[in-house]
């Protein structure tokens, strides 16, 4: 559930940061802005408020149930949802 598409350069840069101080990076780095790239992870099925809030077990949970219901629904044969 750890895995989201990013390069290797990026993985080096953030491997001593929490998901916190990494996603705050982000967004001042972009012109997009916080809600926007919380937007962008939840699309990722990655969800954003578990991701910051420090608890990585909670985080792994969330986004496991996240990938499982989206990959029930696909295999039923319908499209899910954001």
């Amino acid at each position: 559930m750890n895995c989201a598409l990013i390069s290797w350069k990026t993985n080096r840069k953030i491997a001593a940061k929490t998901p916190k101080e990494y996603i705050e990076n982000r967004v001042k780095a972009a012109s997009l802005g916080a809600k926007e790239v919380e937007q962008w992870l939840e699309t990722h099925l990655i969800p954003y408020k578990k991701l910051v809030s420090g608890d990585y077990e909670k985080f792994l949970k969330k986004r496991a149930k996240l990938i499982a219901k989206h990959m029930k629904l696909l295999c039923d044969g319908g499209i899910p949802e954001s």
